[in-house]
């Protein structure tokens, strides 16, 4: 199964290329059409842009961990090296930046997530990558 998401993962790259614009909704629906069940599919739309964007600002100090709420409105502070999902992705996007990557690419996925939102936002007001503090992510399941 790993190896079936591991290739699932590069295929979201190339989709994610393929597309001029592509919101992350409908990421999730090509992937959906890709035969990754819906649940993954969600995952790999939230946590790939999240992967690039690290990769791609590594003087960033990112969160290590992430916030689930639940339809129950519970909240669960997770860690991202403890989702298998998540590692895979992660190890699937070390895997690109080290084979040539496009930059179009890695700036069109890295895009895709709240953190490159809330950093470009900073930066285009004038802010420096230095008065930059990211909270954790809160994702809604």
């Amino acid at each position: 199964m790993e190896k079936d998401l591991q290739e699932k993962i590069m295929a979201t790259i190339n989709i994610i290329h393929e597309y001029e614009v592509i919101s992350s909704e409908d990421l999730r629906i090509l992937l959906e059409k890709e035969g990754i069940n819906n649940t993954d599919a969600i995952d790999i739309s939230i946590f790939l842009p999240i992967s690039f964007c690290k990769k791609m600002l590594p003087k960033i100090n990112f969160p290590k961990t992430y916030i689930e709420i639940n339809k129950s409105n519970e909240r669960t502070k997770c860690k991202f090296s403890d989702n298998t999902l998540y590692n895979i992705v992660d190890s699937q996007t070390q895997l690109y930046f080290n084979n040539n990557p496009d930059s179009e690419v890695i700036l069109k996925v890295s895009s895709l997530s709240a953190e490159f939102q809330a950093i470009n936002k900073i930066l285009l007001q004038g802010g420096s990558l230095n008065d930059i503090r990211l909270t954790e992510t809160v994702f809604v399941k």
